[in-house]
């Protein structure tokens, strides 16, 4: 995700200003084109704070006199925590517009997502090596917070897995990242007629 993030930044226009053009104006103006584009508080507070990072890195680091303007402006504030579940007939309606998507491994997903709460980076990023079906756990080798954890694989997360092929190298599923796996996650959620999930 951070790469993604990156890659973003460096595409924007903001990349080609020189240090002594950078203001408050140009991160608060970037804030509001960004929520106008249709993104998110938390994307839009998690670029704005990338921004941050570098302006820190680089007067500590490199010794580069710049003022941290995102520090000065208004950043979307961080979404409170949910704890939405579903009920028996929503995962069925989930489960059954994952399986109409033209994104195959998409109910694979989505399956294991809800059987063993692991994030959607950590799903989209899976290989084969990760996964002992003997053991029944799933290693997690990079997880938000950089530790390494093993996670249990239910019965319903197991077959699920069986389901989608036989192979023992590679990555499990076909996504390019998790915005390409979240995009055909909440496609689903709106054909099921779910919603804030």
């Amino acid at each position: 995700p951070e790469q993604s993030r990156i890659k973003r930044l460096l595409s924007h226009s903001n990349s080609l200003l020189r240090l002594s053009q950078l203001g408050s104006d140009v991160f608060s103006k970037y804030r509001d084109e960004r929520l106008k584009e249709g993104a998110s508080d938390k994307t839009v507070r998690e670029e704005l704070l990338l921004y941050s990072a570098i302006l820190n890195f680089a007067k500590k680091e490199w010794s580069i006199p710049v003022e941290n303007f995102v520090r000065q402006i208004s950043i979307p504030a961080p979404s409170e925590s949910r704890e939405r579940r579903l009920d028996e007939d929503e995962e069925i309606k989930l489960l059954t517009a994952c399986q109409q998507s033209p994104t195959p491994s998409l109910s694979v997903a989505v399956t294991l997502a809800l059987e063993t709460g692991m994030r959607r980076g950590e799903i989209a990023g899976l290989k084969w090596s990760d996964i002992d079906f003997n053991k029944k756990i799933i290693t997690l080798r990079r997880t938000k917070n950089g530790d390494r954890r093993s996670v249990p694989m239910s019965c319903a997360a197991e077959d699920a897995l069986r389901k989608l092929t036989n192979e023992s190298s590679g990555k499990v599923f076909s996504f390019h990242d998790s915005n390409g796996l979240g995009a055909a996650f909440t496609r689903a959620c709106k054909r099921a007629e779910i919603e804030d999930f």
